[in-house]
């Protein structure tokens, strides 16, 4: 296993959060991919084990110890860049769908290829988010998230 599955889960332990052993084994094939695709296309400076379970995982994770998703929500997860938090939330909640925006097209083929050799239920859409927000996705999430995007009132 290249991620510590000790780490990873008493790390989300402190949330309340628990995942099961083929969880643990999809963020684990995740963070290989990453790091593999990171050597052709910079996805993230963080690649290393430990990073990529506190800096990329457990941070995108205990968003669901502290917010009530309801079962079969649907997540935009705008400037997704490597796929996070929304790849980590799709395997984490299974029942979740999610929309994965960022401009780069070569971080999308990353995503995509993610979301096909993980089964997960979830989309890559290239389109910057103020353009997604004046078309088709517009006030069609249950929830939507960003990691390291903008400042917030830029975001919002």
């Amino acid at each position: 296993m290249f991620i510590s599955e000790e780490l990873l889960i008493s790390s989300i332990k402190e949330y309340g959060l628990q995942l099961d052993k083929e969880q643990v084994v999809k963020l684990d094939q995740y963070a290989l991919m990453m790091v593999k695709y990171n050597e052709k296309v910079n996805l993230t400076k963080i690649t290393d084990p430990e990073g990529i379970v506190i800096k990329h995982f457990v941070d995108s994770l205990i968003m669901l110890g502290m917010a009530d998703i309801p079962q079969s929500s649907y997540i935009a997860d705008v400037g997704t860049g490597a796929g996070l938090p929304g790849i980590a939330l799709m395997i984490a909640r299974p029942d979740l769908k999610a929309a994965l925006f960022d401009s780069t097209a070569k971080k999308l083929s990353f995503v995509d290829n993610v979301i096909g050799e993980l089964g997960l239920n979830g989309v890559s859409v290239n389109i910057r988010a103020e353009e997604a927000g004046q078309g088709e996705y517009r006030e069609k999430f249950d929830l939507v998230t960003a990691r390291a995007v903008a400042q917030l009132r830029v975001l919002a």
